[in-house]
């Protein structure tokens, strides 16, 4: 083979390897989070505060509690319920490709409750109260994130964060 031939070889080589771990990459990532944390799914489940030990989440600030669900909407809406606390307060949502495609932080809401249903892509929001999201994969992971302003005020913070929770809502 001439170098010609060996380098645009290792050049296709190169760029079909790029797209293949572009395109299956944050799938990979997803599966691997489901199977290790070992949580039940559609519910929610609160992390201790981060220490330098902590891994829970990648790259924990040590300025946030976090709670967190992995969901399956494929059958079943979901919500979820959290008080706020007085610092900032954020819920992510996450597809099973890792794209965030939801997003509300304290500022956003009006008084001390938030309520959020989490449908399937092209389902109907149930009736009833909470800010509809539709997923954009049946399964995924959805943080929140609390601001720890001073450590005294951990307990506090610990308290409110247990007060959130999700809840599969009837077929």
């Amino acid at each position: 083979m001439s170098a010609g031939g060996f380098i645009l070889t290792m050049l296709v080589v190169a760029a079909v390897t790029h797209v293949v771990v572009i395109l299956r990459f944050p799938y990979l990532v997803m599966r691997i989070v489901r199977r290790v944390a070992k949580y039940p799914v559609n519910e929610l489940f609160h992390m201790p505060p981060t220490t330098a030990e902590s891994r829970a989440v990648v790259r924990p600030s040590p300025d946030l509690l976090y709670s967190a669900c992995l969901y399956d909407v494929s059958e079943r809406a979901l919500r979820i319920r959290a008080t706020l606390p007085g610092s900032y307060w954020s819920i992510s949502f996450f597809a099973n490709n890792t794209d965030n495609f939801f997003v509300m932080n304290d500022a956003e809401i009006a008084g001390r409750e938030a309520e959020f249903v989490l449908v399937g892509r092209g389902k109907a929001k149930p009736a009833g109260p909470g800010t509809a999201v539709e997923a954009q994969s049946d399964r995924g992971v959805i943080l929140i994130r609390m601001l720890v302003e001073r450590p005294e005020a951990i307990p506090d913070l610990i308290a409110v964060q247990k007060l959130a929770y999700a809840e599969r809502l009837p077929a």
